[in-house]
């Protein structure tokens, strides 16, 4: 089954219209040859005190 087109090849697109569109992010990068792939990263590590660390890592994990 072909899928419907997203993209436009006449028309120029900026970031932030990426971002307006009604469409999922894995969706329209499909349409450019990418793949979206979601994973946690192990990043470096500080042994500083961050206030308010939990709360981000909450917002962060439902944006996942």
């Amino acid at each position: 089954m072909t899928r419907q087109k997203i993209l436009s090849e006449s028309q120029s697109y900026t970031f932030r219209s990426y971002l307006e569109m009604p469409y999922e992010a894995d969706e329209i990068l499909a349409e450019l040859g990418y793949s979206l792939i979601k994973k946690h990263l192990t990043l470096p590590r500080s042994d500083r005190y961050l206030q308010r660390l939990e709360e981000l890592k909450q917002r962060i994990g439902k944006r996942a």
